[in-house]
């Protein structure tokens, strides 16, 4: 089935992966090694399919291929890390995400990724890239509700954010 991912029909190709992330957990080593495929489509497919079918233990490679030449390989590598739910990813995704020559998509879904990973690590650097915008692209609107999430997840471990209880009155 892995090696319909390499067919000319890119019909054949979306069919196959749908079917391997039908699969499951299975498929997880055959798709770890297409991660290596010289075929961009191939490691697109292989990229999305893993982060769909959850198997954290590819986290590693799915971590290696935010650094494929292809801007499409690595827009589902950010996609998939925050599918996968490992923090684990949240430094690459970080620099990802801060990195100035990357392209915006893939930084904006780094950025989602982080969201929904709720790691405090990614507050401050979501708060620098919110900070140091001129204007609100979708780069900064995906960094601000991921900046949000984060927070709304994790407020009762922000100094000075609990509730304070109240002095009983008599």
């Amino acid at each position: 089935m892995v090696e319909a991912l390499n067919d000319e029909n890119s019909q054949v190709c979306i069919t196959a992966t749908d079917a391997l992330i039908e699969i499951g957990d299975v498929a997880t080593d055959a798709l770890m090694k297409s991660l290596d495929h010289e075929k961009v489509n191939v490691r697109c497919d292989a990229t999305r399919a893993l982060g769909e079918i959850g198997n954290k233990k590819c986290v590693d490679k799915i971590i290696n291929m935010l650094y494929d030449e292809w801007v499409n390989v690595r827009i589902y590598a950010v996609t998939s890390l925050g599918k996968l739910n490992d923090t684990k990813a949240v430094p690459a995704l970080i620099d990802v995400m801060k990195n100035r020559s990357e392209n915006d998509l893939v930084r904006a879904g780094a950025a989602a990724a982080l969201g929904v990973l709720r790691d405090q690590r990614a507050l401050l650097p979501l708060r620098e890239l919110i900070m140091e915008a001129e204007a609100l692209g979708e780069l900064e609107d995906t960094a601000l509700k991921s900046f949000k999430k984060i927070m709304a997840a994790n407020w009762q471990a922000i100094p000075g954010a609990s509730q304070q209880k109240k002095p009983a009155t008599v």
